[in-house]
């Protein structure tokens, strides 16, 4: 029991000093940041890094630059074009969108709706299609996995072949053959 108190004890003095160590360096850097210049112009004015003419211009430039940003800006065009804003959007209704989320149902209705009909025949024909005798000639096509554009010269794939019937047949002739062969050596 005294083991786990040691551990626990242990753990939480881990998490303690890393609480504290993070936290000393946090001030460490608040520290170094602080003690670099960090003056901002009107510290500096006042601290007397600018003459007396430079701080009179710097002072006129700032009054210029206001009057003209606020003479450039009329408060009651601005407010009535707020509030016109305003009681627009507050008396537009919702309406209906024709955006369409792609896989939604109502877009897999919209696509259907809109999908061609299939294409029939103008002239139906009463008569058969003609009947082809099978030959020995025409061997059938070799299966793929994957089906192949018609016209296509593509060869079929490589790897496992299909083994027919007889082959099969032989097969299983010679594993038997084999095994008898193995017994009658065995036995004698």
């Amino acid at each position: 029991m005294s083991e786990k108190r040691e551990s626990a004890v242990t753990g939480s003095r881990i998490f303690i000093g890393s609480v504290v160590a993070l936290f000393g360096f946090g001030l460490l850097v608040t520290l170094v940041v602080a003690s670099g210049t960090g003056q901002t112009p009107i510290d500096r004015t006042a601290a007397g890094d600018f003459d007396a003419e430079t701080t009179k211009l710097r002072w006129k430039n700032l009054d210029e630059v206001s009057s003209a940003q606020s003479a450039a800006l009329d408060q009651d065009a601005l407010d009535k074009a707020m509030s016109a804003v305003i009681q627009e959007s507050a008396s537009a209704k919702a309406t209906k969108t024709e955006l369409v989320v792609p896989g939604s149902p109502t877009f897999l209705k919209q696509a259907a709706a809109a999908a061609p009909p299939a294409p029939t025949d103008a002239a139906p024909t009463d008569a058969a299609p003609p009947a082809v005798a099978p030959t020995d000639a025409v061997k059938p096509a070799e299966k793929t996995d994957k089906p192949q554009a018609p016209g296509s010269d593509a060869k079929p794939k490589k790897g496992r072949k299909k083994k027919t019937e007889a082959e099969k047949e032989e097969k299983k002739k010679a594993r038997a053959a084999k095994k008898k062969a193995k017994e009658g050596d065995s036995s004698q």
